[in-house]
């Protein structure tokens, strides 16, 4: 799953648990010279020979709020539907 979703240097990508087969996010780390925030890039989970990616870019969803618990459960459902 990391392969799948690591845009590289500047992001951080972590498992999460509880959604579909696999799961992981990559959180865009700040760079003050480039103007960017830590926030979460990618999400991308797997489910049998499926994967959903999604990338919610300049929303400014930060790891742990609440914003990013519905990210997940966005990710889960449209997981159940595979």
């Amino acid at each position: 799953m990391h392969s799948s979703i690591d845009p590289g240097k500047g992001y951080q990508v972590i498992d999460l648990e509880g959604l579909g087969d696999q799961a992981a996010v990559a959180i865009q780390q700040a760079n003050p010279q480039y103007g960017t925030a830590t926030g979460v890039a990618i999400l991308g989970l797997a489910k049998g020979d499926y994967m959903i990616t999604l990338s919610p870019v300049r929303l400014d969803i930060q790891e742990g709020s609440s914003q990013f618990e519905l990210l997940k459960q966005l990710a889960n459902n449209a997981a159940q539907k595979l």
